[in-house]
């Protein structure tokens, strides 16, 4: 994951999208992923691509939009580190 922190820290994003598989492993390594990149990051968004597809890549075979994308990327919910002030024992 060092290596996607490295590219996030170099462009310095705003905000960083990931597209994940829609099966249980693909959400589990966008969750893994998601970790490390709120660490150099403001804010994560992930998204799927929607029923029926199951990858970004059949979605856009099949006539998939980037305004279809950026609809979906809109509407899904970000991410970020909550920080608490003060410090507890």
């Amino acid at each position: 994951m060092a290596t996607e922190c490295g590219t996030v820290r170099r462009i310095m994003p705003s905000e960083c999208v990931i597209v994940a598989d829609r099966d249980a492993a693909g959400r589990r390594g966008a969750d893994t992923l998601a970790v490390p990149l709120l660490t150099c990051c403001r804010l994560v968004r992930m998204i799927t691509p929607p029923e029926p597809w199951d990858d970004v890549r059949e979605w856009v075979a099949d006539g998939g939009t980037a305004e279809d994308i950026t609809a979906v990327v809109d509407a899904s919910e970000s991410r970020s580190l909550k920080l608490r002030s003060g410090v507890t024992s």
